[in-house]
């Protein structure tokens, strides 16, 4: 039987940042064990690489605005080329959507990143974009994230530290022992570990259960397409997103990447893209992108997205009845965008000792506590 310090289950962008967080804190016992052929093909390849820092949560904006720090320059031995593609980002909402992004401006923003647009300024930006006639906001330094670049740099600096990353590793069953856990692998081979961090994002709670965990989260999906060929965009266009009847658009090459914003609770074994939501997703881009021909379909998909269940909060940091055990999932979304920051909490909290401002008994940690999300009731073991 192998054994390590630090098992990692997900080698999506919250293991792979927690394992790159772990490398630079000098530790060297980490195993990463993805089940899929190659680390970050699901969710976090698969979603939208659009870097927002505004969200609905003070500590979710927070923890974004410091991984974009990073993302926009990062350090050379990290990665040697750009992460950003800084389009700029255009946010607009009418009625009540307009309410909440004005008090997501006011309460989650830090004042400085963003700058408010009149209906004139906006057609200048965005000429392609029909806005709504409410609050406008426009982050010029936001964009468009690398997902792949990203993902390799956080693979290789953590190899390069001394972790064991291993693909189709799919984990059949976690086992509690007095030395930690014992996990069984598909095909046989077992791993032991004195710590075990959860980071597969809508299919963490599969394990948590079988180990007694009674944290729960949800999960949702969300649908987008990539079209080929679209017309009446600017080549330079950024990305549009309304709060009002929510939608948002990319530029894609020479198509569009677009999303409904949809969020349905789903299984994750049983997710699925509904052609259904290709008329509401049409409907949206007349609305929105009135002059714009969408081109054709080249790619149509839903994405799974893990949601706690007080809002867009995290779930980082040590189970609350499980000893040795970590959680670094419910990212609701916003996985690549807080990369760097979840990597750091949640190696901080591992490690029992403080990175910057990421402390295990620190204001991010207290936010994002999974204790806050146990089930009333006790998991039966």
């Amino acid at each position: 039987m192998q054994r390590t310090k630090i098992a990692i289950v997900g080698g999506g962008a919250a293991g792979l940042s927690t394992a790159w967080a772990l490398a630079c804190a000098g530790e060297r016992e980490v195993v990463l064990l993805e089940r899929e052929p190659a680390l970050g093909t699901v969710s976090s390849r698969l979603n939208a690489a659009i870097l927002r820092t505004l969200t609905p949560d003070p500590a979710v904006s927070a923890f974004a605005r410091e991984s974009a720090g990073f993302l926009r320059a990062p350090p050379p031995d990290f990665c040697s080329q750009p992460l950003l593609e800084p389009t700029g980002l255009l946010l607009a909402a009418e009625g009540e959507a307009a309410v909440e992004l004005e008090r997501q401006a006011t309460e989650c923003a830090d004042g400085r990143g963003f700058e408010r647009l009149d209906e004139r300024r906006a057609r200048a930006l965005a000429p392609h974009f029909a806005s709504p006639p409410g609050v406008r906001l426009w982050f010029a330094d936001e964009g468009r994230l690398d997902n792949a670049a990203l993902l390799l740099a956080f693979a290789r600096a953590a190899r390069a530290a001394g972790a064991r990353l291993h693909c189709r590793a799919a984990v059949q069953q976690a086992l509690r022992t007095p030395r930690g856990f014992e996990l069984v692998l598909a095909g046989g081979a077992r791993l032991e570990c004195a710590a075990l961090v959860l980071a597969s994002g809508a299919w963490t709670e599969v394990l948590a259960r079988e180990l007694g965990s009674r944290v729960e989260l949800q999960t949702t999906r969300r649908h987008l397409l990539v079209t080929r060929g679209a017309t009446g965009v600017p080549p330079r266009a950024p990305i549009v997103w309304t709060g009002s009847d929510p939608f948002y658009a990319r530029r894609d090459g020479d198509g569009l990447l677009l999303s409904p914003c949809d969020e349905q609770p789903i299984a994750p074994d049983r997710n699925s893209a509904d052609p259904a939501l290709r008329g509401e997703l049409q409907r949206k881009a007349s609305r929105f992108l009135p002059g714009v021909a969408l081109g054709i379909p080249a790619h149509y998909w839903s994405g799974l997205r893990a949601f706690s269940g007080d809002g867009e909060r995290f779930c980082i940091g040590p189970d609350p009845d499980v000893r040795g055990l970590h959680w670094a999932a419910g990212l609701a979304g916003h996985g690549m965008t807080c990369s760097i920051a979840v990597g750091r909490l949640a190696a901080a909290c591992l490690l029992d000792r403080a990175d910057g401002v990421h402390a295990p008994t620190g204001a991010f940690a207290r936010a994002f506590a999974p204790a806050r999300l146990v089930r009333h009731q006790p998991v039966q073991t």
